[in-house]
């Protein structure tokens, strides 16, 4: 999802983290928002595998999905 160039950039930023950031996604399993809903995890894994800071928590969710 994010190219190399972006990964670079956002991995420089990255390294100045000092405290852990937890990241919470909440999805949506139903058809219409599935979609939407893997596309925005697979972006916040591959921010938080930038960072040994950043955790990753997944909330299933029926409100404002994805969120």
């Amino acid at each position: 999802m994010l190219d190399a160039n972006l990964k670079s950039q956002l991995n420089t930023y990255l390294q100045n983290i000092v405290r852990p950031i937890e990241i919470t996604v909440a999805t949506d399993t139903s058809a219409e928002r599935q979609a939407k809903s893997q596309e925005l995890l697979t972006l916040a894994t591959e921010i938080s595998s930038l960072s040994e800071h950043i955790t990753l928590q997944e909330a299933i969710s029926q409100d404002r999905t994805p969120a």
